[in-house]
This record gives C-alpha cells, sequence and structure tokens, in this order.
C-alpha cells in the first residue's frame, strides 16, 4: 500500500468524527445502514473497505510541464512573468515580441484564423505589449516570439458584461422585489465533478474535502442519481492547438495549465466579477476531463477544487450564495465496479450543499429540513426544486413552509428546504428499479434457473437492439459472472408465491468478451421476464464500435 493511501486511510479514521462524513459518521460506522427510514435502506460503506482498497494506486500530480507559464492574467489584465524568461531562453529581452490575438467562439473567421499556426510574419490582428496590458475581450490567444521563432502560445478568458438579451418588465420586477422581505437573494454556483461517487470524492480529494468540511456544508448521504456564458467552443479550440498528454480520450493539459484549472480559473473570474459588480447570477461548471474515464486520476484535481474552494472564502462568496459541489453519479465501468461497492457507488454521486451563516440563522425551520433530509433518500429532482425555491425567499417563511409541505408530500421531486418523507421509496422518488440502492440484496447462486433464464432474457435484449444494425455482430452468451435477488423486504429467500422478484445479473458476452449487468423482473404468477430500465456495459469497449455512431448502442456493438 503506499504512503498516500496510508495516509488517507489513517486520516479517515483518526478524524472521521470531526471533518469527514458530518456529525453521524462515528454512529454509522458501527451500524449497518447509512441511510435507514421505513421506506429506504442504504447500506454503510467504509469507503476504504479492503474488498475495494486494492483497485487504488497512488496516482502523483501530473506535470504539463517543467516549465511555468510565461504570460499570466488576472480579472482584466495579461502580463509577462519575467522571472520565467530564462526557462524559456530569452537572454535579451529586447528580442522578444509577445502579444494577443482577439477572437469569437462564435465567429467561424475568426475561428479559422486563429486555428492557424502563427509564426512571426502571419500577424494580422495581432497587438504587442511590452510589460501587462488591459483586455477588453471575453477570449485572446496569446503569442511570444523570440528572435522571431514562436516560443510560447496559450489562451486565456476574461468576463465581459454583456447586454442581456431580454429586459424584465419594470412592473412584474418592482412586484417581485416587493414580494420578499428583504433584498437580500442568493446567487447560486454549482461545482460539478463528472462520474465522482462520494465515497471515491473522500479516497481522492482528501485536502479539498478537509477544507469544505470546516465551513460545515450539507452532505447527502442518500442522494441517488435521474447561459449567456459558456466554455464549450472555447475549451475545443484550446484542445486542438495546446492539448497535450491525452490520455484515452481526455487531455490533462492545455500548454502548461492543467485542464481543470483551465475551467477553474475561468469560473473564479466569473464569480469574482459578479461578486464585485453585486450582481446576483445562477452558474454552473462542469469537469469532466479527469474523472470520467478513470477510478484513481480525479485526486489530480484535488489542488485544483482546494484552490477555488479558498478563493471563495477568502472572498466572500459564501455569504451570498448557496454553493453546491456536486456530481452526477460514480464510475460507469472498470474492475471497481463489478464488486458490490462499485455498484452502490455508481448509482450514489456526492451532493455537498453550503449556505450562508446569516440564512441559517434567519430561516432556521428551513435548514433544519435541509440538515435532516442529509440522511433521507434524494435526487437531483429534489436539488431541482431547491433551484426553484430560492427565487423567491418568501418560500421560506414558516406559515409558508407548513402549507406547502402538505401539497409536496407525493412529489417525486420535493426541494430540500421541505421534509423529505420518511417513508419515501425509489418508486415515490422516481428512481428506477437498476438504479435503486435503497433495496437489499442478496447473492444467489449463477446455477439457479431463473438466474439462467434472466441471463438469457438479457441477450436477447441487446441482440434486439442491435437487429437494424448489421455492421454489429450478434452477441451470445460466454459467462454468468454474478447473480443477485433485490427485494425491498426483509425476507430475501426466493419463493413461488412472490409475484415479483427482481434478479440483478452480470455476465460476458462473445464476441469482444463485453461485461454486462442487467436488472430483470420476473412475474411469477404469470412466469414472464423482462428487462427493467437498462442493460449497463461495465467494461470499456474501447475501439470495438467504431463502426456505429448511435452513443447509445456503442455499448453493446462488436463490430464485424
Amino acid at each position: 500500500m503506499t504512503q498516500y493511501y496510508s495516509d488517507i486511510i489513517n486520516n479517515y479514521f483518526l478524524e472521521s468524527n470531526k471533518i469527514l462524513t458530518g456529525e453521524k459518521t462515528a454512529e454509522n460506522s458501527l451500524r449497518r445502514y447509512l441511510i435507514n427510514t421505513s421506506g429506504c435502506r442504504i447500506p454503510y460503506i467504509n469507503p476504504f473497505d479492503k474488498t475495494v482498497l486494492k483497485y487504488y494506486k497512488y496516482v502523483p500530480p501530473h506535470m504539463c510541464s517543467d516549465r511555468k507559464p510565461l504570460i499570466e492574467s488576472n480579472q482584466t489584465s495579461i502580463r509577462i512573468v519575467k522571472s520565467e524568461l530564462k526557462n524559456y531562453d530569452v537572454k535579451n529581452i529586447k528580442e522578444l515580441l509577445c502579444g494577443y490575438v482577439e477572437f469569437s467562439v462564435n465567429n467561424k473567421i475568426q475561428q479559422q484564423q486563429v486555428k492557424k499556426s502563427y509564426d512571426y510574419e502571419n500577424r494580422k490582428r495581432f497587438h504587442s505589449f511590452e510589460d501587462s496590458v488591459n483586455i477588453y475581450s471575453e477570449f485572446i490567444q496569446v503569442l511570444c516570439f523570440y528572435e522571431m521563432k514562436k516560443i510560447y502560445e496559450d489562451f486565456h478568458t476574461f468576463i465581459i458584461p454583456k447586454k442581456a438579451k431580454f429586459e424584465i418588465d419594470p412592473i412584474k420586477k418592482t412586484k417581485r422585489d416587493n414580494d420578499d422581505d428583504n433584498s437580500e437573494k442568493l446567487s447560486v454556483i454549482i461545482l460539478g465533478v463528472d462520474s465522482l461517487s462520494r465515497l471515491n470524492y473522500l479516497r481522492q480529494m482528501p485536502k479539498t474535502n478537509e477544507f469544505i468540511r470546516s465551513h460545515k456544508p450539507f452532505e447527502f448521504f442518500g442522494y441517488n442519481k435521474p447561459t449567456d456564458y459558456h466554455l464549450d467552443k472555447y475549451m475545443r479550440i484550446n484542445e486542438k492547438l495546446i492539448g497535450n498528454h491525452l490520455i484515452g480520450v481526455s487531455y490533462y493539459c492545455l500548454g502548461n495549465r492543467f485542464v481543470t484549472d483551465f475551467l477553474l480559473d475561468y469560473a473564479n473570474k466569473f464569480i469574482l466579477n459578479m461578486t464585485y459588480s453585486n450582481k446576483k447570477y445562477w452558474s454552473f461548471f462542469w469537469a469532466t476531463a479527469l474523472t470520467h474515464d478513470y477510478l484513481n486520476v480525479p485526486s489530480n484535481n484535488d489542488m485544483s477544487f482546494l484552490k477555488i474552494f479558498k478563493s471563495l472564502v477568502n472572498n466572500n462568496v459564501l455569504n451570498n450564495s448557496m454553493v453546491i459541489l456536486m456530481s452526477d453519479h460514480g464510475l460507469r465501468w472498470g474492475s471497481i465496479r463489478e464488486t458490490f461497492s462499485g455498484r452502490l457507488e455508481e448509482h450514489m454521486p456526492l451532493l455537498l450543499i453550503f449556505l450562508p451563516d446569516w440564512f441559517k440563522k434567519k430561516y432556521k425551520t428551513a435548514v433544519k429540513y435541509m440538515r435532516e433530509n442529509a440522511y433521507k433518500l434524494t435526487t437531483h429532482f429534489d436539488l431541482h426544486e431547491t433551484m426553484k425555491d430560492l427565487l423567491n425567499l418568501n418560500n421560506f417563511k414558516e406559515e409558508n413552509l407548513n402549507d406547502r409541505i402538505l401539497k409536496t408530500r407525493k412529489d417525486r421531486g420535493i426541494s430540500l428546504f421541505l421534509p423529505i418523507p420518511e417513508n419515501r421509496t425509489c418508486e415515490t422518488a422516481g428512481i428506477g428499479v437498476s438504479w435503486c440502492t435503497c433495496n437489499q440484496i442478496k447473492k444467489i447462486s449463477i446455477g439457479n434457473r431463473n438466474v439462467k433464464k434472466a441471463v438469457q432474457v438479457s441477450v436477447k435484449y441487446i441482440n434486439s437492439l442491435l437487429k437494424n444494425y448489421n455492421r454489429c455482430a450478434k452477441l451470445k452468451l460466454s459467462k454468468i459472472l454474478s447473480a443477485s435477488l433485490s427485494s425491498t423486504n426483509e425476507d430475501l429467500v426466493i419463493k413461488s408465491k412472490n409475484k415479483i422478484s427482481d434478479f440483478i445479473v452480470s455476465f460476458l458476452t462473445e464476441p469482444g468478451y463485453g461485461k454486462f449487468e442487467s436488472t430483470v423482473r420476473h412475474l411469477t404468477d404469470i412466469n414472464k421476464m423482462s428487462v427493467v430500465g437498462h442493460v449497463a456495459r461495465i467494461n470499456s469497449y474501447g475501439d470495438e464500435s467504431k463502426c456505429i455512431f448511435n452513443e447509445n448502442l456503442k455499448l453493446y456493438c462488436f463490430c464485424i
């Protein structure tokens, strides 16, 4: 075991009561269930359980370059970092020419000009500067030449105020403002991390986690998976021109900088610009590159997220914003996905919510409900309702809360500022059987007659999806890997009198040796089986499906 994980594990067991998983960590570690309500039981799993620890390895921080950036940016300008000139072999500063090119991601002509490899002679629209310069464009390409040869290239973003695309009716705006009991409103900042389960966050981002805990967020242990400013086109240009260290389909680096730092630097600039301008806003930033395909690489994000959270604290952003750190789901394939913990983790993403101290004091009942909901079954649907709640702070008045509780108890999505029913089930929360973590699971023999039939039904279902694609092979069963029975009842024994039995089966097919997992429902009274939800691919398909462009069917197609 590496010293890295040894340190994290020691920290987890020694300090967990204080910083890792909230007030009930010690209690949870001694009991069977993390969530234990009449409608849902989710088992407690130690993030460092020996059954999963063997899949983890220390991935050292990746170095994009042995040289630091030659040009840095702040909120309004760029500057040459003269202390770095020697690392770029610049001996005579008079021979150095640095400048920038403005471009718009929506202007195809400008995009094509930026995509050209600029040399010393091809410098149209090139604005040179000697030390620093203020920038008035949202996107710029920066270049430096020394002795007429290009030695440096990078991209920077800036937050430039934009005109509103539509005007709010002044009468409606005045009425809306008057409806609130004060002028205080919350901005919303969502920082998302793709494919990162709550447990893998604890393993991979300990420094961020420890800092975050000191500011007492609400952590949702039963979270189960269902603009004017955007970076997508900008990032694609970056990847084509300065992307490097390609791992799988993702770049680690853009020029000298870590790809996550590009995104979070933009997020930080946007947040600070809006904060300093005293504007209220809703923002959504989603990091994908280093977490979507890898179990251990997310550790490289730790310092990046720690940096932005420190900035939010130091600039008092938490005092006027709801800040959310979240993910969509856990890792969906790989060796760990074949374990019980890995399967559970895929369905249990991360959700941490920060609220200002003044808000907690003023709306004590609503905040009390949020605290209690941390130990109930919750979903993305609930988070959506929570966002809607923030549009009007009157929603959090005591009398309004009581009235709304009765109206929303049976809704699929319920604001986290309202009490989630104690008897909530996956069905009432809108979670399909395939994704439900509340059901009790018991392993059963792969030789069970119903298990064999469930696997046959699953393979037949996959082939039915591929029947119109003659470039995809017809799949055959190679091997049954595991089988379990899923039940909401305490009694998990298969009985012929049961009307419904849900089988979770994993199996291997050929050609290609794809590993799949499916949930098959058996209606015992009529002896009928059918796939519930979808069949999940739990190992990577690589280039096996390159002959097909349907993203959903790539999971199943083996090209012939």
